[in-house]
């Protein structure tokens, strides 16, 4: 389907010429204008809610994060013991302990 539109709006594009001593219909101007305030009010409407979702994800990803903090550290504690327990192992089994 939307092939064939593509395909009639081309062959009507080719076959319009613009006469520039004909008048353009006031209707058709007001028609234009405003089919391009109302994709414009659209357009923006998306805009604002677009930006106020992303900033409540942002919230949330930050309450997230502080939310993880304390796990997060104490994962981080317990790999870093586990290292130096490691290193410990290593170097008392290379000395025949």
């Amino acid at each position: 389907m939307a092939v064939k539109s593509l395909a009639w709006r081309g062959l009507l594009e080719k076959r319009f010429r613009f006469d520039p001593q004909k008048a353009v219909d006031p209707r058709e101007l007001m028609r234009v204008e405003r089919d391009v305030l109302v994709e414009r009010r659209r357009l923006e409407e998306r805009f604002r809610l677009g930006f106020a979702e992303r900033k409540q994800v942002h919230a949330q990803i930050l309450a997230a994060r502080q939310h993880m903090m304390p796990e997060v550290v104490a994962a981080q504690t317990a790999y870093l013991q586990a290292e130096v327990d490691l290193k410990t192992a290593r170097g008392l089994e290379l000395l025949g302990k």
